[in-house]
């Protein structure tokens, strides 16, 4: 194989693990305020008290089985999966079977928990009324609108 082959690799692998990190902010929090602000547009909803508990209920038992599977063995499989990375960074000879075996094994697990969070919507969506999907998803979209915008200001002062 090349060495710019290998190079190119070793790149790819390094900055695949690095993006599954980033944007997640300190310890999560960008994710968390996220999710508040889809909760706050939830309750905003002319929500029956029948559906708030009903939502309630399915959120929080979403929380749980997070912190279930959120437990000793998730932390050991990424203090295995960062000593198999810094292997293959040692190694004297790069082994593009291994990094892309630890890259699918990544991917895999991003997206099981995507679907368990699409779960979780449709899970959400079922307890609303057409009219409050409508409603809902109009806010989703005006604060895309307002994000996209803040994000387009961000970029357009580092210039």
């Amino acid at each position: 194989m090349k060495r710019s082959t290998k190079i190119g690799l070793a790149a790819l692998v390094l900055f695949s693990s690095v993006g599954a990190y980033a944007g997640h902010g300190h310890d999560g929090h960008d994710r968390q305020r996220g999710a508040q602000g889809i909760h706050k547009m939830l309750f905003d909803l002319d929500l029956s008290s029948e559906q708030r508990a009903e939502i309630r209920t399915i959120l929080k038992t979403a929380k749980t089985e997070r912190k279930q599977h959120k437990s000793q063995p998730s932390e050991a499989a990424m203090s295995q999966h960062r000593a198999a990375m810094q292997a293959l960074m040692d190694a004297s000879q790069f082994d593009a079977v291994a990094a892309a075996a630890l890259v699918e094994q990544r991917q895999t697990k991003q997206q099981q928990r995507a679907i368990k969070g699409m779960q979780l919507r449709h899970q959400v969506m079922q307890v609303l009324t057409q009219a409050q999907r409508d409603e809902l998803y109009a806010k989703q979209q005006q604060r895309q609108q307002r994000h996209s915008g803040k994000c387009a200001d961000k970029h357009s002062n580092q210039d």
